[in-house]
């Protein structure tokens, strides 16, 4: 049994009060069983005045704004500052925008460096779709383009990291599709200090250790180790029940592809990787499960889609080559409204985060949303917040997890992370029902589990809503010095626009 409150008509309650008196409003329940009909039961509540309270309700709604969301383009209470947006590029290629976990852009010492699927090839599978540039980017977020690549597939995008050598690499891989088991492996780096850039390439094509997974291996996902001065190449594949990661590693000082190639089986398939090094040559991940829907007895024409995303889980693998791990589901699939034909969905990918901060302490943003299946409506939306101790001995320890308040409960947020140099944590939130916003959040308590409103900014182009966020942090090296450059894609027409935008921490 699920039960939901509320205030029918709250705000209008309180301002036929403005005057005095009091007033009646009925308290909802929603009663939601697990099988059988919902019942509402509503309470009448009287509210009354109090005189011995001040008060600047006037019932003026052109006066009073709604709480929590003033158009801040100045210093906030916490001393956070936010830019205008600027527009950045435009492309038609609709890789451009897809998988906003990815690391796109990076922040070096004096120098922001990014990297996009551009051009007129956008489409899935199509041979050399993958063609990207690598851009500097000015302070006022204009991309200057310097190196165009390609790559056999489109699967998967680039991403860019700051090596701990200072240079800055850029990262694609993909499967070979072909009878060879086989994935392909490109690494590009650069001096980022230098007056012109010049790029190295090195590729390599390796077999993957355990052969080719059932349906093959799709999205992969570099995670970098600057302790090891190591990056992992993590594929992830499966399909018909099966998942599996399988890994090769580059390594920084040789500039070389290694020998080694990992594999292991993980039951269903997850893809969408968040991955952080724990300092000791093993790696923590958050993954979405990618199951078939078939599997969870859903069809696809009511669906829309021949899988669902329905969970969520944090992979400990100890030692980068060997091949044990562990999992823990802090997501698990709810199925338990599906006599009422409600399916769920949980991911990260594009609302949401996961975060090391600099205490050890993973921070992993979710969305938990319950669809009706005829007709794709959502039937209600949360945002969680969990976090695990990854400084224990072993796996790590979870330490909450519980929904998280964003102004707009029901609303989804492209929300990611930031830490100020002084341990200060922060989330960006761009909510996906207001065009051109951005809200700022701090940490209310010394453990970081809940966060309070500090100031919002829209911005001066509202045209189109966002579709994600991305931004500079310490998954890809990025330099920690109160400087936070993020981007978000709109679409405009059959363009898909990115913006700039820059925040400084206190």
């Amino acid at each position: 049994m699920q039960v939901y409150t509320g205030f029918s008509d709250i705000k209008s309650a309180f301002k036929d009060l403005s005057n005095g008196g009091s007033t009646t409003k009925n308290m909802q329940f929603t009663l939601i069983p697990e099988d059988g009909p919902a019942y509402c039961i509503y309470v009448p509540v009287t509210i009354i005045f109090d005189t011995s309270c001040s008060s600047d309700l006037n019932g003026d709604d052109t006066v009073e704004a709604d709480p929590v969301t003033p158009n801040l383009s100045q210093t906030s209470a916490a001393g956070v500052t936010v830019t205008d947006s600027s527009s950045s590029f435009n492309t038609t290629n609709e890789l451009a925008y897809h998988s906003n976990h990815e690391n796109r852009v990076v922040h070096t010492a004096n120098k922001t460096f990014a990297v996009y699927p551009t051009g007129s090839l956008g489409e899935w599978g199509s041979s050399d779709s993958a063609q990207f540039e690598i851009f500097e980017v000015g302070s006022n977020g204009a991309m200057t383009s310097f190196y165009t690549g390609s790559a056999r597939n489109a699967t998967c995008k680039p991403q860019i990291f700051l090596g701990y050598d200072g240079m800055v690499y850029v990262f694609y891989g993909c499967d070979t599709y072909d009878s060879s088991a086989s994935a392909e492996l490109d690494a590009y780096y650069f001096n980022p200090s230098a007056s012109t850039y010049s790029v190295t390439k090195v590729s390599a094509v390796k077999a993957y250790s355990g052969g080719q997974a059932s349906g093959g291996y799709g999205y992969f996902q570099p995670i970098l180790d600057n302790a090891q001065k190591k990056v992992h190449m993590m594929f992830c594949g499966g399909s018909n029940g099966t998942g599996d990661f399988a890994w090769f590693t580059f390594n920084q000082e040789t500039k070389s592809w290694e020998s080694n190639a990992r594999h292991i089986s993980i039951g269903r398939r997850h893809c969408y990787v968040y991955g952080y090094a724990d300092g000791q040559g093993g790696v923590n991940l958050v993954a979405q499960r990618d199951i078939e829907i078939e599997d969870v007895g859903l069809d696809e024409s009511t669906v829309g889609a021949g899988y669902a995303w329905d969970e969520l889980s944090l992979f400990h693998i100890p030692d980068m080559y060997s091949s044990s791990y562990t999992k823990d589901t802090f997501a698990p699939a709810d199925y338990s409204q599906s006599a009422r034909s409600l399916y769920p969905v949980v991911q990260n990918n594009t609302y949401g985060d996961t975060y090391l901060a600099s205490d050890g302490k993973l921070h992993i943003l979710y969305q938990k949303t319950m669809y009706k299946i005829q007709h794709h409506n959502k039937v209600y939306s949360e945002m969680w917040h969990a976090v695990y101790d990854t400084t224990v001995s072993g796996t790590p320890v979870l330490l909450y997890n519980m929904p998280i308040r964003f102004v707009n409960e029901a609303n989804a947020y492209a929300a990611k992370f930031a830490e100020s140099t002084s341990g200060d944590l922060y989330i960006l939130a761009m909510p996906s029902n207001v065009n051109g916003r951005v809200e700022v959040w701090t940490s209310a308590d010394a453990n970081d589990y809940t966060f309070t409103f500090d100031s919002a900014r829209t911005f001066t182009d509202t045209n189109a809503s966002i579709m994600g966020m991305v931004v500079t942090g310490p998954r890809n090296g990025s330099v920690q010095n109160n400087v936070i450059e993020c981007m978000y894609p709109t679409r405009v027409g059959d363009q898909k626009v990115y913006r700039y935008f820059k925040v400084t921490l206190p």
